[in-house]
């Protein structure tokens, strides 16, 4: 009888001890960044996490946009692969064939800038939302012949460009980058300012430069791609939300000199106005 109960005993603890290796296999791993699956249905862990922690999640989800973006994929081909890393549901629509509306500032100038749709993304470990959005110049036909194909020079003053939000949000964080031709060229990645924000959106600035020595007969234009993010508060997601960037570009004598951020708009203020265009997107809808 004893040997029996030792033997029931022992298969008891083989089974419990298998049961706890397969919920080891499948449990969240440990630490702030819960970054793998749950099981094979691909669910994701929800924590609460420290606010440092969750700040240091924040950066790294901007920096996998922003290197998916270097690399050249568009916001739909970044859906799957945030979602399987970190547990980010992106939810982004195909980019519009041009933007809506454009505001031109020189009507004989032809705007030379694809702004993405931007898409909105929810951090199913935080509860985190994200709203991200990205240009890319077509050509640089008009800044060489603003500036002689010169090897290193300013074009105009600054440009900008910001994200306006359907309604108030919260925003708790947010990042830009821009690179050249490419990532590997003459202008590498690098930070954007912060140049102004309120309760409806942010809006980044710098200066661009381009060179003729570098990129082939297209020259290098440090701002010729970028991407912004800006982290949300779940409490800013109330719908109907949507969001809308807008790219402004000076050349020549015009500089931007103020910024202004309402409803669904940006606005730049225009010194010495006369060579500048504005470009903005089609809206990003969330819900």
């Amino acid at each position: 009888m004893k040997t029996g109960r030792r033997l029931l005993a022992v298969v008891v603890a083989a089974n419990l001890a298998a049961l706890a290796l397969s919920a080891s296999a499948t449990a969240a791993p440990a630490g702030p960044l819960c970054s793998a699956p749950l099981g094979a249905n691909g669910s994701h862990a929800v924590r609460s996490l420290a606010p440092a922690d969750v700040k240091s999640r924040a950066k790294t989800i901007h920096q996998a946009i922003f290197a998916m973006a270097q690399s050249g994929k568009s916001f739909q081909q970044m859906v799957q692969p945030l979602w399987n890393q970190y547990g980010v549901e992106m939810h982004a629509q195909p980019d519009a064939p041009a933007a809506d509306p454009l505001t031109v500032g020189d009507t004989s100038s032809t705007i030379n800038v694809s702004n993405t749709t931007p898409a909105f993304s929810r951090d199913s470990c935080t509860g985190i939302y994200y709203a991200s959005a990205g240009w890319a110049f077509n050509t640089t036909n008009a800044i060489i012949s603003d500036t002689g194909a010169c090897g290193g020079c300013d074009v105009g003053g600054l440009d900008a460009f910001g994200m306006a939000f359907s309604h108030t949000v919260t925003i708790s964080g947010e990042d830009a980058e821009m690179w050249g031709k490419s990532t590997g060229g003459h202008y590498p990645v690098v930070q954007m300012q912060l140049a102004y924000n309120n309760n409806y959106g942010d809006i980044y600035q710098a200066q661009d430069r381009f060179n003729g020595n570098y990129g082939g007969s297209t020259g290098d234009y440090n701002i010729w791609h970028g991407t912004m993010t800006v982290d949300l508060t779940a409490g800013s997601m109330t719908c109907p939300i949507s969001v809308r960037s807008s790219y402004g570009h000076t050349w020549s004598s015009t500089s931007i000199n103020s910024f202004s951020i309402g409803k669904s708009s940006i606005g730049f203020g225009w010194e010495s106005s006369g060579h500048q265009w504005q470009a903005t997107s089609h809206a990003g809808i969330y819900c």
